[in-house]
């Protein structure tokens, strides 16, 4: 259910208006000129709140007409959050011109021609944000750069920078006025932060409480919603199969709901498959699925040729990586590919992942004590 503060359900009560109702972009407009104080944090959450199947198309109309400074601007970020892409672009074309609105249409240009570019060079991202940051004043769009620079140090597998830049995020947005930019800025820090603390550092417990945050932020819309969930259950994967399994599924339809398909598909592919493989269960081999895990699933099904000639494939095509060389090793029963897919793992700074090949190679060669190998 949509959230809403009990100072505007007490508004709402006072106007006659009920959940459920319909809602119009005039009734919206008569609303805002009755109580002029109201913020655009309000009118989204009393939107949502009372018609929630129109309230995307309510809202849409609602930022490209919006006239107040802040508005606009929170505009601006419910464009890009919610991937209304045509709406940002309708935007920064109406505001090029405004004085008032200069940085924010240099920041929003960045993240619009990063939706329209398919091949984003994430080094080219860098440069350009190291370009803007100088000149820009608004604390907001600081925190949007250094949003952008996170997701282009991950991409880039420099994690222990992605990490620092964004728990340096976090710190500042601590200072930043409270409102819809600053609530919806900080839903996508607090994922970022989650899954450093979880991948890099394995703090499941601090990763949980973070998730729990963006879960329970009001601002968080569907897309940061259900990448929220695809981490827990991710984080869950190792640990708990039908916890990860809920999640991973509760992001899925998430996904496919706002025709996300391509994160849609990483789960579906990826994601829930590797659960699966993990907890040694069988899976539909007919179902689309990464090479790698495909073999993965051959050698649960103690059908290690046929893995070994998948992994062969997959070695053509993207070379060696650790679970190319995991997997060989535990088709082949080798020591030594086990032990060349943990220095791959380290090398990536793979901490979760490490762990996982870590028990395993334990399980089998340590506590074993299969061949000799170590005491």
């Amino acid at each position: 259910m949509a959230w809403i503060s009990e100072e505007n359900k007490a508004l709402l009560a006072k106007e006659g208006m009920k959940r459920g109702q319909t809602l119009t972009y005039d009734s919206v407009v008569q609303l805002t000129k009755k109580y002029p104080s109201l913020e655009f944090e309000d009118i989204l959450t009393i939107v949502k709140y009372v018609d929630e199947d129109h309230s995307l198309d309510i809202m849409n109309m609602y930022c490209y007409h919006a006239t107040k400074l802040e508005s606009v601007q929170s505009a601006f970020e419910f464009a890009s959050s919610y991937r209304n892409y045509d709406l940002l672009l309708a935007l920064l074309d109406k505001h090029q011109h405004d004085d008032l609105l200069t940085e924010w249409c240099q920041v929003y240009e960045l993240v619009s021609t990063l939706r329209y570019n398919i091949h984003i060079d994430f080094k080219e991202v860098l440069a350009k944000t190291e370009k803007l940051l100088p000149y820009i004043k608004s604390d907001l769009l600081i925190t949007k750069l250094k949003i952008l620079r996170y997701s282009a140090y991950y991409r880039l597998k420099q994690y222990k920078m992605a990490h620092a830049i964004t728990l340096e995020t976090a710190e500042f947005l601590k200072t930043l006025r409270p409102g819809y930019l600053k609530s919806v800025l900080a839903a996508r820090v607090a994922n970022n932060l989650a899954y450093s603390y979880f991948l890099f550092e394995h703090n499941v417990k601090k990763a949980e409480q973070l998730i729990s945050s963006t879960i329970v932020n009001p601002a968080t819309q569907e897309y940061i919603l259900a990448s929220a969930h695809q981490i827990l259950g991710q984080i869950y994967i190792f640990n708990n199969f039908q916890k990860s399994k809920q999640n991973l599924i509760f992001s899925y339809n998430l996904y496919k709901k706002m025709n996300v398909l391509s994160q849609a598909n990483v789960i579906k592919n990826n994601d829930l498959i590797f659960l699966h493989n993990v907890h040694q269960k069988y899976f539909p081999l007919d179902e689309d699925m990464d090479i790698e895990e495909q073999a993965h699933q051959y050698i649960i099904r103690k059908q290690p040729n046929k893995a070994i000639a998948l992994l062969d494939m997959a070695e053509q095509q993207n070379g060696k990586n650790k679970f190319n060389l995991f997997y060989r090793s535990m088709a082949t029963d080798n020591y030594h590919l086990c032990k060349e897919a943990l220095h791959f793992a380290m090398m990536d700074g793979d901490f979760v992942f490490k762990k996982w090949m870590f028990k395993k190679f334990e399980e089998k060669y340590v506590l074993t004590n299969e061949r000799g190998i170590l005491n």
